[in-house]
């Protein structure tokens, strides 16, 4: 079964009922080197969100690549982040 976000929001509400504290959904995408679970754009989502309402609740949402084996995937995100540094630097 897969999980939308529409589907958690509503468990989480069930669970807890009406309450005060948002939650709130980030995507990250293991795929994207621009969307990397810990990258810089994340975090800075993640930072405006909390700036915004410091109560908040954070739900990452992590898109997968399920066709290689965990080794394979840590090898590509290390690849991923290794780009994405070397990017950087070229900036100015």
């Amino acid at each position: 079964m897969t999980a939308t976000a529409a589907g958690i929001r509503r468990r989480l509400e069930d669970l807890q009922g009406p309450a005060h504290t948002n939650f709130y959904f980030v995507q990250a995408d293991e795929t994207d080197i621009h969307r990397l679970p810990d990258g810089p754009e994340v975090r800075a989502e993640v930072a405006a969100i909390l700036e915004k309402d410091p109560d908040a609740h954070i739900l990452h949402w992590v898109t997968v690549d399920g066709t290689c084996t965990r080794e394979e995937s840590a090898v590509r995100l290390a690849a991923l982040r290794a780009a994405r540094a070397a990017e950087d630097e070229v900036r100015p």
